[in-house]
């Protein structure tokens, strides 16, 4: 996936509704917020991209763990659990050339993981 596809996966995610014209409609107090697809910053905006992690975050026990070039996102409760159940996962680890990019390719293959097991 391209970055413009990466973004709108991460965007849908964090409550986003694609809409025709390469829009994304985030849902806000007074109406609805809409963006292009194309001015996205999540691969190059911590202010982006921390919310995404603090989502992932709060489903069930999974942590972020953010290193100096890595990132790795961790089910707590896996190694308690059977690994037939197909909800749990162990962990997904990226390497970037920054902290960065290294935390929005893990945040990018948790998503894809979570919306094929949700």
């Amino acid at each position: 996936m391209e970055t413009t596809e990466n973004n709108k996966l991460i965007a849908e995610f964090m409550g986003g509704i694609s809409v025709p014209n390469d829009y994304i409609n985030f849902p806000v107090t007074n109406g609805i917020n809409a963006m292009p697809i194309s001015k996205l910053k999540y691969h190059s905006s911590w202010d982006w991209l921390i919310p995404v992690v603090e989502k992932i975050e709060s489903i069930g026990r999974t942590a972020v763990v953010i290193g100096f070039d890595t990132c790795e996102i961790k089910d707590e409760n896996y190694a308690d659990l059977s690994k037939n159940l197909p909800d749990r996962f162990d962990s997904f680890n990226e390497e970037g050339k920054t902290k960065l990019e290294a935390t929005y390719k893990a945040v990018i293959e948790f998503i894809k993981w979570y919306n094929e097991n949700r």
